[in-house]
């Protein structure tokens, strides 16, 4: 995904890390192998065209509400804490929370039959126009209130000279989100959560080190998929719910400097360099070079409302 701006790292990211991909398989005696090809009669021209253009597409009602609802429910029933001890015992419990909000959920029927028995395998199909590899998991990136907000209290500490922005506002906010344990504990009466005003500025490519993969070029290499897709289990009908947002025709753009800056092979060799950005997240040099040569070429990024 060329440009997405909400928090986590899409599907391949996760097993590549955490050997879910090759546990999965041991376990239902399967070896990594694709799917068999199956357009969806869902997928329209238009969807194409959009995809084309825009670097994504919205299909409505590729997931049945049955689906949506019993994934909801065994997420919501984790959440509880019922399963607490399956959950630690999990050999995915390491996986970040940023990531994804239950881990030990992420192979399970519940999931994987959003994608499996439903459109948006077909969807998928249609859109790389081949069959794909099998996947085994799913993400649950779950955003709560208060989540990336400035605590209270933080944005009366932060000098003038800052001007509410750039790296001295986001190392207050780190450092608080740290000490306290983030905006939605610190501001239990306070429903006006303040948005950190860089928000626009941490997107992110999947693969690439960030501050959830500081290492993962040194351990495994570069890590990428085709395609993501994101399932959405409750209505996101306003701005600033967690929305997952994209830049549209950001990969064109992105694509552009690549070839720009020597193609490929020149960016990839600096992507084993890690560096802090002026916003404080750790990425890759790479990134860090590819954000300033895209900077102010990008389409204003597009919160989706589902």
């Amino acid at each position: 995904d060329g440009g997405g701006g909400d928090g986590g790292g899409g599907g391949g990211d996760v097993g590549d890390r955490y050997g879910l991909v090759d546990r999965a398989a041991a376990s239902m005696g399967d070896a990594l192998r694709t799917d068999a090809y199956s357009p969806s009669p869902l997928l329209t021209d238009e969807h194409r065209e959009q995809f084309v253009r825009d670097g994504y597409v919205i299909v409505k009602g590729a997931v049945a509400e049955e689906l949506r609802n019993r994934a909801l429910r065994r997420i919501n029933f984790s959440l509880g804490g019922a399963d607490a001890a399956a959950a630690a015992a999990s050999p995915l419990a390491s996986v970040p929370k940023l990531l994804s909000s239950t881990p030990h959920l992420m192979p399970t029927p519940q999931i994987t039959d959003l994608l499996r028995n439903s459109h948006a395998l077909g969807v998928a199909h249609s859109l790389v126009g081949a069959a794909t590899y099998r996947c085994y998991h799913g993400q649950i990136a779950l955003r709560y209130p208060g989540s990336g907000c400035i605590p209270p209290g933080v944005v009366s500490g932060v000098s003038a000279a800052a001007g509410g922005l750039g790296g001295v506002l986001l190392q207050h906010v780190h450092a608080a989100q740290t000490a306290r344990g983030g905006c939605a504990t610190n501001a239990p009466l306070d429903e006006n959560f303040t948005p950190i005003p860089t928000w626009q500025q941490h997107w992110h490519i999947d693969g690439w080190p960030s501050k959830i993969f500081p290492n993962a070029v040194k351990n495994e290499g570069v890590a990428n998929f085709t395609l993501l897709i994101g399932i959405p289990l409750s209505n996101i009908d306003k701005p600033l719910m967690g929305n997952f947002t994209v830049f549209p025709g950001s990969h064109r753009v992105i694509e552009q400097a690549i070839r720009d800056g020597g193609g490929p092979a020149a960016f990839f060799a600096t992507s084993a360099t890690t560096t802090t950005d002026a916003n404080g997240d750790l990425q890759s040099a790479a990134v860090q070079k590819l954000k300033e040569a895209v900077q102010g070429k990008l389409e204003k990024p597009k919160q989706l409302l589902l």
